[in-house]
C-alpha cells in the first residue's frame, strides 16, 4: 500500500510545511475571535467560528495522515524535521495561550 504522503504528493516536509501553515492561520483566527468577542458583534463573531471550526477540521485531518505516514515518521525518527516540528510546537502552545 502507498504511504498516504504519496497518495497525495506530499513530502513529509511539505506536510510539515502545511501544518505550520494551518496553524499560523488559526492563530490568525483565534486573536480576530478574541477581537470580535471584545466588540460584541454575534454576526462576524458567527463567522469566524464556522472559519475555525472548518479549519479546525482539516488540522485534524492532515494531523491523521501525517500520523499514518510512513515517510513522515522516517524523516521525524532521523531528526530531519527538528527545527520545523519546533516552529509547529511553538504555535500550538500559542494557540493555547490565546
Amino acid at each position: 500500500m502507498l504511504s498516504s504522503s504519496i497518495s497525495q504528493g506530499l513530502t513529509p516536509t511539505e506536510l510539515v510545511a502545511k501544518q505550520h501553515q494551518q496553524l499560523t492561520l488559526l492563530v490568525q483566527i483565534i486573536a480576530n475571535e478574541k477581537q470580535i468577542l471584545q466588540q460584541h458583534d454575534p454576526q462576524n463573531l458567527l463567522t469566524i467560528s464556522q472559519e475555525k471550526n472548518t479549519l479546525l477540521i482539516a488540522i485534524q485531518q492532515l494531523d491523521q495522515q501525517i500520523g499514518q505516514d510512513q515517510s513522515f515518521a522516517q524523516d521525524k525518527a532521523a531528526g530531519n524535521l527538528t527545527q520545523e516540528l519546533a516552529e509547529i510546537a511553538d504555535l500550538l502552545i500559542n494557540c493555547q495561550q490565546q
